[in-house]
């Protein structure tokens, strides 16, 4: 009698931890899709991209960064290191962005101070060229 007790409630309280697992899952699934705050006005981003021979994720990366939710003032600004690949080429197909092109290379760091110099918004964010953003990155941010 107490045996079959024991085992009754051993069965409840795995099926109650699974219960609890399943609707944690789901909890979890649904946490990233917040919505974009409704602001007064929002601060202005200039989103940084260096990059140096990077013509297989260029483009999936300028689309990226286009195609995050913001409702403020987005500028791209891509700066091509002196690429000896189609990099160039495939950014100036590409409307929408500011391109600084280095004459030599220049490195990273160098190629950001140069952008920083004309990014004239109140944030900046730097994405490498063989990166791509979440279009829910700037909203995540601001949580």
């Amino acid at each position: 009698m107490i045996k079959s007790v024991i085992i009754e409630i051993v069965h409840v309280l795995i099926e109650l931890f699974f219960l609890f697992i399943l609707v944690l899952y789901y909890f979890l699934m649904l946490m990233p899709y917040k919505k974009i705050k409704k602001l007064n006005s929002y601060p202005s981003v200039t989103f940084l991209i260096p990059a140096r021979n990077e013509e297989r994720f260029i483009r999936d990366c300028v689309h990226s960064v286009k195609n995050v939710l913001y409702n403020g003032k987005k500028k791209i600004i891509v700066i091509n290191d002196a690429s000896t690949d189609n990099t160039k080429k495939i950014l100036s197909k590409i409307k929408g962005i500011k391109v600084i092109s280095n004459k030599t290379q220049q490195g990273k760091a160098k190629s950001l101070n140069k952008a920083l110099k004309i990014a004239k918004s109140e944030f900046v964010a730097v994405v490498d060229g063989d990166s791509m953003i979440d279009k829910l990155a700037l909203v995540n941010a601001a949580d």
